[in-house]
């Protein structure tokens, strides 16, 4: 796929992306602009593999009927994956196909590197073009598409050493990775035991 065109405007937090309303930020949008003919300044262009889907989500739209069509009409309606049933997503696993200018100092990234989002589904700009599998054990679906990644998403490089799903099921809760690293400091041990917990 060749590059594409930079254009200016972009925000950290992805307000560039939001359709409706306008001017709002992208998790609490009704829908999010999903065409990446163009790229904005600071984003991160992601080959979208396996959207790992919220279960508490993935089990309702288990309930309504058949998950991969009920994910294609949220993605169509919406540009992400937000059930507007449970207000959830999820996160993602890609490969990064093209970095747009404007994006954090010293940043260790390039293309071609596999990343989990840390961020959730129901905020990130996505495009679907074909569903692979749906493995409904892990609540995850394998897809054919793109998204991309705000300046101020977070995301981690998949280690070389784990099973994709594995790491996909360790990183699942968006928020916890970030946590994690900063409060745990190098060398910290974690000792755990009745009214001993302690890190």
């Amino acid at each position: 796929m060749s590059e594409r065109p930079i254009v200016p405007g972009g925000t950290p937090y992805g307000t560039h992306r939001v359709l409706e309303p306008r001017g709002g930020l992208p998790q609490p949008a009704q829908r999010v602009d999903n065409d990446f003919s163009r790229l904005f300044e600071g984003e991160v262009l992601l080959a979208v593999e396996t959207l790992n889907v919220d279960a508490a989500s993935f089990t309702q739209m288990e309930k309504e009927g058949d998950p991969a069509h009920i994910v294609l009409r949220t993605v169509a309606d919406r540009g992400k994956q937000h059930n507007p049933v449970t207000g959830s997503g999820g996160m993602l696993l890609g490969r990064v196909e093209q970095l747009a200018p404007g994006r954090p100092a010293g940043e260790q990234l390039a293309v071609g590197d596999r990343i989990a989002t840390l961020v959730s589904l129901s905020l990130t700009p996505l495009r679907i073009d074909g569903i692979k599998a749906v493995r409904p054990a892990s609540a995850q679906v394998d897809v054919e598409g793109e998204a991309v990644l705000f300046a101020s998403g977070a995301y981690a490089k998949l280690p070389a050493d784990m099973p994709e799903r594995l790491a996909l099921a360790a990183l699942d809760v968006a928020g916890a990775a970030p946590q994690v690293a900063r409060l745990v400091k190098r060398d910290d041990v974690l000792q755990a035991g009745s009214g001993s917990d302690r890190v």
